[in-house]
């Protein structure tokens, strides 16, 4: 079985209506199933088969179903994509399951107090800086030039000492 993205599945899920199945109502795999399995298709550039959409379907109804029974349960739901269709199913227990979870992992931006600059080695473009809300100095810096780089020996023992007797 091609591995479908939850994202990808629910987005495309949600232009079909007709493949909800909301009330219990009876979905015509062979006619709407294949429209689906034929944008995910398209959409994925890989082939995937009704019965591919069916069993994804179906394991996200079941794990919908499941987290609805459930409420107080204390694992980390990974439905966040389906937060829609759990509230199309009248699934209450699961949709604040799925968006409290989704408000206790958010990734909240860190805030700093300095600069953060990014540097590219050896490039005639301008630097990119990225500064705090903060006004502070601007650190700017410039790319290397093509000026030649001398490298410096480790002095040796006996330089040493006849510096220090010289000295």
């Amino acid at each position: 079985m091609p591995f479908i993205s939850d994202v990808l599945f629910s987005e495309t899920l949600k232009k079909y209506p007709q493949c909800w199945g909301l009330n219990n109502k009876y979905v015509n795999w062979q006619k709407d199933g294949k429209i689906l399995a034929d944008e995910l298709t398209v959409t994925t550039n890989t082939t995937i088969t009704l019965e591919n959409v069916c069993l994804k379907y179906n394991g996200i109804r079941k794990s919908l179903m499941r987290l609805n029974k459930n409420p107080k349960g204390k694992r980390r739901t990974r439905l966040g994509a389906y937060l829609w269709y759990a509230i199309e199913l009248g699934l209450q227990h699961a949709a604040n399951r799925i968006s409290n979870d989704a408000l206790a992992y958010e990734v909240r931006p860190v805030k700093t107090s300095e600069s953060i600059i990014q540097i590219e080695p050896e490039t005639s473009e301008s630097i990119i800086k990225i500064e705090p809300e903060t006004s502070e100095s601007i650190i700017q810096i410039e790319p290397e030039t093509s000026e030649s780089i001398i490298k410096i020996e480790p002095e040796t023992s006996e330089l040493s000492q006849k510096r220090l007797s010289q000295s």
